[in-house]
């Protein structure tokens, strides 16, 4: 197996019969960051505008993946609130999607990603220099909060949240339809040398399976067979409308194995974790 970046480990496990391709991301040094391309730029495409911002500073991508959801009629705008690089690209917020990602452009945050749960009255969001707490569901925070976001040039997107605050959130009463599945969890974990860390995991599990089935059997995997003891959140990255997901060595091979089935020129949005 070709190398993976410090901080980075790359891995295939099996748990309870389902085999899992996992990317797990040391935080705690602050090396990898993350950012979020929503939308489409002007002219540009969301590739069009992944490839002008690699070049830019040598980046070093460790991976891509799509993430948030898309208009099921047009495949184009996205479902929820979607704010891009400050730029408000779907103003309403969703109650369809519980979770609230927030991806932290400049500053102490930059390449940090923050999720919150809409349906809490007290949503911390980081925002001109502390935390703050809106009411999203309130209209006059949730504009509050996308003022600010636009001064900070923040990007933000809505999608399933399925763990939060070391809970599982999904029920039984869910879609019955299969399909490959990809979760991002933010976790902590004691390891070996006594010190708690904080990870960011992705888990692709391309055997097909329902959203509910496959969310518990994945906040299981990554509670006991990772020794996670406390899950800070878990969200779902979308592989239906569009499957990009793409895995890169230190020399910038792509993964033969941990891939998607969507090419990433033909990404609609996408989640990139990389060194600057």
């Amino acid at each position: 197996m070709p190398p993976m970046y410090q901080d980075v480990r790359k891995f295939t496990q099996t748990y309870q019969g389902v085999n899992y391709q996992v990317i797990e991301i040391n935080r705690k040094p602050n090396r990898v960051k993350a950012k979020y391309f929503a939308y489409k730029e002007g002219n540009l495409t969301i590739s069009e505008r992944y490839n002008a911002w690699k070049k830019e500073g040598d980046k070093n991508i460790v991976l891509v993946s799509s993430a948030g959801y898309m208009d099921y009629y047009s495949h184009d705008i996205p479902e929820g609130l979607t704010i891009d690089n400050g730029n408000v690209v779907n103003g309403k917020l969703s109650n369809n999607y519980g979770g609230l990602v927030v991806n932290y452009n400049g500053g102490a945050q930059e390449g940090g990603i923050a999720v919150v749960d809409i349906k809490k009255s007290y949503a911390k969001i980081y925002c001109n220099g502390s935390q703050q707490q809106y009411n999203l569901n309130n209209s006059y925070d949730c504009q509050q909060y996308i003022s600010c976001a636009k001064n900070m040039q923040a990007t933000a997107f809505q999608t399933h949240l399925l763990a939060y605050d070391n809970i599982l959130r999904v029920y039984n009463n869910g879609s019955s339809n299969k399909a490959e599945r990809r979760f991002l969890a933010a976790a902590y974990r004691t390891d070996e040398d006594g010190e708690r860390r904080l990870y960011h995991i992705i888990v692709n599990v391309p055997t097909a399976g329902t959203l509910v089935e496959r969310t518990t059997q994945t906040y299981n995997f990554i509670k006991s067979s990772l020794e996670c003891d406390e899950i800070i959140y878990m969200i779902n990255l979308d592989t239906g409308m569009q499957n990009v997901y793409s895995v890169y060595d230190t020399n910038g091979n792509e993964d033969s194995y941990m891939k998607g089935t969507t090419e990433v020129k033909k990404a609609a949005n996408l989640l990139v974790y990389y060194y600057d």
